[in-house]
């Protein structure tokens, strides 16, 4: 019998902004965009205050982990800063995932 294939599509990561970014070293949420835990694509989760996030990002609605009005980054982050691939055992998992609305809105099919 075969395995169940595991959706991680839309899942809600934590990760640590500098392995994505040249920034000051804190947790970020990221939204995974495909379906390899191996070989990730990801989009950043940021707070959407009044100016470059808000006008750049794409808004989602609010979720029990999300609990400010946020946008999605539209850049999608294949590698990590030092060129290896995005896993998802190296990410913690967060209970929350984009419901088929955001989904869709993001780009996730």
């Amino acid at each position: 019998m075969a395995r169940r294939k595991r959706h991680i599509k839309g899942v809600v990561y934590y990760t640590n902004d500098t392995a994505l970014v040249n920034s000051k070293p804190k947790s970020r949420m990221v939204v995974s965009v495909n379906n390899d835990p191996q070989n990730m694509h990801v989009r950043r989760v940021l707070t959407a205050n009044k100016g470059k996030n808000s006008a750049n990002g794409i808004p989602i609605e609010r979720y029990p982990n999300i609990r400010k009005e946020s946008v999605v980054e539209r850049r999608v982050f294949k590698k990590t800063r030092s060129s290896q691939p995005i896993q998802a055992k190296k990410m913690k998992k967060s209970k929350t995932r984009l419901n088929k609305w955001d989904r869709k809105k993001i780009g996730i099919k």
